[in-house]
């Protein structure tokens, strides 16, 4: 895998695409397959350890990015993602997702998303923070 800023921005773009579509109740379909792509090259982005490019979504002030980067970064800094989270408890938008994800996290029900075999699979908190070595995760907790 050869990532590059090009799939960083093929992230945001996909990202803001599926929120766009499901919002006005467009392309579901499409959407959908936007999001498993963004969700893919996310993963990707984990598995090649290219923390660079990592820091970019995290430092990403658009609201919608703000909200997908949640799911990767809860696992490794509980209350310095629940910051950025809290900002979206108090956006019509966002509200109800983030409330939603939070609970889910809360009660230990929420799956991550992980590359296995070149398939995203969705598994435990502990399990998906494996991938990390304990210096990895300092270092994606700074970008906080």
């Amino acid at each position: 895998m050869n990532l590059s800023s090009k799939d960083v921005d093929s992230i945001i773009e996909k990202i803001k695409f599926h929120k766009s579509e499901v919002d006005s109740c467009g392309d579901i379909a499409k959407a959908n397959n936007a999001f498993g792509l963004a969700m893919k090259k996310m993963c990707e982005i984990i598995y090649t350890k290219r923390f660079d490019l990592f820091k970019s979504l995290v430092k990403n002030k658009d609201i919608t990015i703000v909200d997908f980067m949640t799911l990767f970064l809860l696992p490794i800094s509980e209350k310095k993602t629940f910051g950025r989270l809290f900002k979206l408890f108090f956006l019509r938008d966002y509200s109800l997702g983030a409330r939603t994800l939070w609970r889910e996290y809360k009660s230990g029900c929420l799956r991550f998303p992980r590359l296995l075999d070149n398939t995203v699979v969705y598994v435990s908190k502990e399990e998906y923070l494996e991938q990390f070595k304990k210096d990895e995760k300092k270092l994606i907790s700074s970008f906080l």
